[in-house]
């Protein structure tokens, strides 16, 4: 790989993965901290993308675009890993707005500097940005108030890894959730220091390298460990933090208790739920029929139209045996899956239609609606075959119309595309449906019949020629009419034959000998012969 694509490496593999991040969790929607996990994927990848331009900025004004954009990212992500550390921990009184918004004081400061930044004017945040000669990267001078803002950014940074590692040290099991979101984090925020402290060995920021490694590992861990879900916290903690819904009932079917997320799900508070007869909550479900099991409700009252629960009904066991004190159910929200199995079964049907579509195309003329060359051959090849193995007959006419060429010239090209539309529907209405009519190109067409002799192939061939030759075809421009005649070459299967390429040519040539003898007519190769129609028969040995 060439150097100045190593440069980019890291920045583009920090933006991938923040925003696969950002989708995995999005779409698991799984813990307490996935809104802001989903959040702070994003801004990293707008930092890591930023970054990436930042490289490619080779001027100052440049350059300082680029930074104003990038800071976006730079300001929030670590309040956003703050945030997860919170969340996931239990900690949702501090997500309170309230409590939130005072650390949002610097993070604005900051993005109000740095885009109110001139290069002719230094601010407190910057005091000028530059491009060295040969350098690969820009470079930015810093004024006062960056050492605030990096100081309140790492402060968050730090608090976040702090609260997660002394969260998951406490158990051995959570060795992977401590490593992942304490430690490794910490390590890698060494390396921005040492960036911004000047002692870092490169001019190219580390920060996206340890972002790709941390994400990477993050991602990992997401989807091999579902790091998320995982959690050591108390009773109570962890009963309203599932993201299942549950409800607690006793011997009489009335609710006991509830977490949060029932309560969501059913759209009313917990205080209106308590007590209530569970018919009334969840109308049509039988929990005894139901029990050790799970079912599905389509929720209909109370708004909930098109609400539909994946409801898991287990009973709870008594300390010394008897009857079970009470039920444990479980609420999930399959609303969403089951719309995106519809979509996915009206998807799979569409695209079934589509494929058929784009098959008829593929196998048809667009101008006459015959079967193409293609399908013919194709079609040949098996009916050849199976003529071959079962011993049945099988035949090929040839049809080309006499003179065609005269009718382009002299009428124009619209006329004639015009003849090959009625001569191909009268074609088509001619045959069995189990014959082939093609477009074998050009004015030529073709009828493959299966399980057709000489009485059947003569017969037929006779019909064709004389429905195609009678057709009344329209010159709107000379307002009259005319007709156009055709020749037929007919051949049959014969047990000589090697391949289908057999049948064809003497199909052609007995299309040939009907050209050469004066068109207009029916030319059969029969028992290598050539038979003329209509009489007085010409009898022509086949070379």
């Amino acid at each position: 790989m060439p150097a100045s694509m190593l440069i980019f490496a890291p920045s583009f593999a920090g933006t991938a993965l923040g925003i696969g991040v950002a989708v995995i969790v999005g779409m698991r929607r799984s813990g307490p901290a996935w809104r802001w996990m989903v959040l702070l994927g994003i801004a990293v990848a707008w930092w890591c993308a930023g970054q990436t331009f930042w490289i490619l900025a080779d001027t100052p004004d440049a350059a300082l675009r680029v930074n104003q954009v990038q800071y976006v990212g730079v300001q929030f992500a670590p309040l956003l890993w703050l945030l997860v550390a919170l969340a996931q921990t239990g900690r949702r009184r501090w997500l309170r707005p309230s409590r939130v918004a005072p650390l949002l004081v610097v993070p604005l400061i900051t993005l109000a500097l740095a885009f109110s930044y001139r290069l002719d004017q230094p601010n407190w945040l910057w005091s000028g940005f530059h491009v060295d000669a040969g350098s690969l990267v820009p470079r930015a001078t810093y004024g006062p108030w960056f050492k605030v803002f990096v100081i309140h950014n790492y402060a968050l940074f730090l608090a976040g890894c702090v609260l997660l590692g002394s969260h998951y040290v406490q158990s051995p099991h959570y060795r992977l959730q401590f490593w992942v979101t304490s430690v490794i984090p910490a390590l890698l925020l060494g390396m921005n220091v040492s960036f911004v402290t000047g002692y870092w060995p490169s001019p190219l920021d580390p920060t996206p390298l340890g972002f790709a490694v941390g994400f990477a590992l993050l991602g990992w861990a997401l989807l091999r460990h579902r790091l998320l879900d995982l959690r050591p916290l108390g009773r109570s903690i962890a009963f309203d933090s599932l993201g299942q819904g549950v409800l607690i009932v006793d011997a009489q079917q009335r609710i006991v208790d509830l977490n949060d997320a029932a309560s969501r799900l059913l759209r009313r508070g917990v205080a209106t739920l308590l007590g209530r007869p569970l018919a009334s909550v969840l109308p049509g479900l039988d929990p005894d029929a139901v029990s050790g099991g799970q079912t599905e409700l389509a929720l209909a009252a109370h708004g909930q139209v098109g609400l539909r629960l994946q409801v898991g009904v287990a009973p709870i066991r008594a300390e010394r045996g008897g009857a079970a004190p009470g039920l444990v159910l479980t609420l999930h929200d399959v609303t969403r899956e089951r719309a995106a199995q519809q979509a996915l079964l009206d998807l799979q049907r569409r695209l079934e239609d589509a494929n058929r579509e784009l098959e008829r195309v593929a196998h048809t003329d667009m101008l006459t609606g015959l079967a193409n060359r293609r399908l013919l051959l194709a079609r040949l090849e098996m009916e050849f075959s199976r003529a071959r193995r079962h011993g049945t007959p099988l035949a090929l006419l040839l049809i080309d119309l006499d003179r065609f060429k005269q009718v382009n010239d002299t009428r124009g090209h619209l006329v004639g595309d015009a003849v090959l539309r009625t001569t191909g529907a009268a074609l088509r209405e001619l045959t069995r449906p189990e014959d082939i009519p093609a477009r074998y190109g050009g004015e030529e067409l073709a009828l493959l019949l299966t399980d057709t002799g000489a009485d059947g192939a003569r017969t037929a061939a006779l019909r064709v020629w004389q429905q195609l030759r009678a057709i009344e075809h329209e010159d709107p421009a000379a307002g009259s009419t005319f007709r156009v005649s055709c020749c037929i070459g007919v051949a049959l299967l014969d047990l000589t034959d090697s391949h289908a390429n057999d049948l064809i040519a003497r199909a052609d040539a007995a299309l040939y000998a009907a050209k050469a003898g004066g068109r207009d007519c029916v030319m059969l190769s029969l028992e290598g012969v050539l038979e003329r129609e209509p009489p007085p028969v010409i009898e022509v040995a086949v070379a």
